[in-house]
């Protein structure tokens, strides 16, 4: 099933940044008309895998497949005078333009709403870019890595580590793209329901900044880094994550936990003469003695599978669960239970799966957006026609190279 929450919404994406099409699938698995614009040799996304068989397909990326679904797809050339003017045409025909790059990109494909208000007052134009429409690194170029240091998270990840001489490190794939699209979809419909008439400028290293106001807020107020945290420190009060038989288990009582999650965490164990010694019921003891502890609650997790740790400890009333990888993940019965996954769609990727929207109306799953990922210009005509191109002007473009 699929939603029509957005049935009234066009829009039109254009830009090769992984996060313009983060943003334009969650309008569409909202129900929007959304175009998508690549340029003539296809979006880079396409070359990206996973591939069946490991094959390179530019039609069957996992990647461009999930990010892309339910959309159309045109093809045009926007570094020709022919392209950016049928652009142009395409935008005042629209409710809403995404566009992704650099300023200077976005400036030079008149993408931008000083570009295309005046066709279209009441348009949204939102800009995702690495560093923002303003400021002295607008037009950076960058890639993910990049955005990520300079966002300041890559320092804290992860944590803790072995050492604290560590380099910084990326996050999981694709998370900096991916965060900045949702925020610049919530971003847009604020923009659509105030009226239109604007431009929606999102910075990618912005949208990670808010993970590290904690961060932010101590040095502000006492002029204190906040250090990284080292692998042999203590624990955090919450828990830890302990090493089960068959994998991980997260926030598991540890040393730092109050003195009644450490008591869940005895009784579960059995409760073993050395955790039950009337010292161990004493808080700062058990931090002095935060790694033997430690130790030892590992020697009892690592012989056990992560679903009978977890469900001792839930028994006693304490959040612990399984860490799912993705083959757990596949077979969760909470997500079977919502039909989070769906099929791909996606000729010659029938056989996978992918996640569906986590946004549920009235009880009833988004699914998969509405049909599978556009091939390579499929739509082209069909839009430029609808439009109100010409069947000639449309031949023009097609002999020019424009589309």
């Amino acid at each position: 099933m699929t939603t029509d929450a957005l049935r009234d919404l066009s829009v039109l994406e254009c830009g090769t940044r992984l996060s313009v099409a983060m943003c334009g699938k969650l309008l569409a698995d909202l129900g929007a008309t959304v175009t998508k614009v690549e340029p003539i040799g296809g979006d880079p996304a396409r070359r990206v895998g996973p591939f069946p068989g490991d094959v390179q397909h530019h039609e069957q990326s996992g990647l461009f497949a999930y990010l892309n679904r339910g959309k159309r797809g045109i093809t045009l050339d926007l570094d020709t005078a022919a392209g950016r003017e049928a652009f142009g045409r395409l935008a005042s025909e629209v409710d809403i333009v995404i566009a992704g790059g650099t300023y200077d990109e976005l400036d030079r494909w008149g993408v931008l709403y000083d570009s295309l208000g005046a066709a279209k007052e009441d348009l949204v134009c939102t800009a995702i870019t690495p560093f923002g429409l303003t400021g002295p690194h607008r037009d950076y170029v960058d890639s993910e890595i990049v955005v990520t240091a300079q966002s300041g998270i890559g320092y804290y990840v992860p944590g803790p580590v072995a050492s604290l001489d560590m380099p910084p490190v990326v996050p999981g794939t694709h998370l900096t793209p991916f965060t900045a699209g949702v925020q610049a979809a919530s971003a847009t419909m604020v923009a659509i329901t105030g009226g239109g008439g604007r431009q929606v400028d999102v910075s990618e290293q912005e949208t990670f900044l808010d993970s590290l106001r904690m961060y932010l807020s101590t040095y502000a107020y006492e002029g204190v880094v906040h250090p990284r945290g080292a692998a042999d420190q203590a624990v955090a009060v919450r828990g830890q994550t302990g090493r089960a038989k068959d994998g991980y288990i997260a926030s598991l009582p540890g040393p730092q936990s109050t003195d009644a999650a450490w008591i869940s965490l005895v009784d579960a164990m059995g409760n073993p003469e050395w955790a039950t010694q009337p010292e161990m019921f004493d808080l700062e003891y058990r931090r002095a003695n935060a790694p033997d502890i430690i130790a030892k609650i590992n020697a009892w997790t690592a012989d056990m599978p992560k679903a009978e740790i977890a469900r001792l400890m839930q028994e006693r009333h304490h959040p612990v669960l399984p860490t799912n990888g993705i083959d757990d993940l596949l077979v969760d019965d909470q997500l079977i239970a919502r039909n989070y996954f769906v099929p791909m769609g996606q000729p010659g990727l029938e056989a996978a799966k992918m996640p569906a929207s986590p946004i549920r109306y009235d009880g009833a799953s988004i699914s998969s957006g509405g049909g599978r990922a556009p091939f390579l210009g499929e739509h082209t005509v069909e839009v430029l026609t609808g439009a109100g191109f010409s069947d000639d002007e449309v031949k023009w473009l097609d002999r020019s190279g424009v589309v």
